[in-house]
């Protein structure tokens, strides 16, 4: 709503506005418009306005929320204008569909215009831990928007896949040429434990169903806004138990690992470096269908190969 009356003055092809102000809860937007015809346009728009707004335009975010304010011009002609602008974003909280984590509490500050939005700074939460961000984003088409994001992870506490819970620090990026985008880097870990439980059955997988009013690229069935391509790195040993129907295993492991694949049914390939020896849990601690289980070599040197994924564990001597 305006408190005042709103309004556009044409007049021998030139338009100039007068009051052209809306205003709303925590939230205001002033557009003005002096002297412009079609060979020179001279506006401006400054407003502050709820994150919550964006949701429209933006289908692979689950939630969004926050303060955002923005600053722009518009010079040129009609055929052919340059927009300039910067906006800042406060508070904010932003939920990608998939991705177990949210980012929290940011701030940011933005620069762009027709073609790139260039990322100054950006602060917040992701898992706990502190994430600042800077980079870059074009627009080249409908359906073709380069992204060049990096950042630092800091003292982060992940749970991806689920059940692999961990602590650590990483570099990482997100990059592309269009949806879906490559959430990547390198992750070093410092303290974690995985427990998989292979008994349960499978749930089917969760399914994004966009509006059927979006463009194609953004309501094709196999609509995944990110693609997760994790570089993991154990720096101790890390518990690995798997639960099976009739027994259960625990061994630790240390190395080189790798997630990948959307968030919401990533696989996890390793690698990984195994202490000396299986340990089996106690007696009292399996449930074989019919017989007592043999006992497994004592400390036996073991390289092992892990695979995976939501429906399967693979660890290959």
């Amino acid at each position: 709503s305006s408190s005042e009356t709103m309004s556009l003055i044409f007049k021998n092809g030139h338009v100039n506005s007068k009051n052209f102000k809306l205003e709303g809860p925590s939230s205001f937007m002033n557009i003005n418009v002096t002297d412009s015809h079609r060979e020179n346009i001279n506006a401006s728009i400054n407003g502050k306005f709820d994150l919550s707004l964006l949701t429209l335009l933006t289908p692979f975010l689950e939630d969004l929320n926050g303060v955002g304010s923005l600053s722009v011009t518009l010079k040129g002609s009609a055929v052919k204008s340059d927009v300039l602008g910067s906006a800042y974003i406060q508070n904010a909280y932003i939920k990608l569909k998939g991705l177990p984590h949210s980012f929290e509490k940011f701030t940011g500050d933005f620069l762009f215009n027709q073609q790139n939005i260039t990322i100054n700074a950006l602060k917040g939460e992701l898992g706990g831990g502190t994430l600042t961000a800077d980079g870059k984003i074009k627009f080249v088409e409908l359906g073709q928007i380069p992204i060049d994001i990096k950042g630092r992870l800091q003292n982060a506490s992940l749970n991806i896949p689920s059940g692999f819970k961990t602590h650590g620090s990483a570099d990482i990026h997100l990059k592309g040429q269009r949806i879906p985008y490559i959430l990547g880097g390198a992750y070093k870990v410092d303290k974690g434990e995985v427990e998989t439980n292979l008994s349960e059955k499978s749930s089917s997988r969760h399914k994004i169903r966009p509006s059927d009013f979006l463009p194609k690229f953004l309501s094709e069935k196999s609509f995944e806004p990110i693609h997760l391509d994790l570089k993991i790195e154990l720096l101790n040993p890390l518990q690995v138990t798997a639960i099976v129907p009739v027994a259960y295993v625990t061994t630790s492991v240390d190395g080189q690992m790798q997630v990948i694949g959307p968030p919401d049914s990533p696989l996890l390939a390793a690698a990984p470096r195994s202490p000396p020896g299986w340990r089996s849990p106690p007696a009292s601690r399996w449930a074989p269908a019919s017989r007592s289980l043999p006992p497994l070599p004592a400390r036996r040197p073991l390289a092992a190969r892990l695979h995976w994924s939501s429906k399967r564990l693979s660890i290959c001597a």
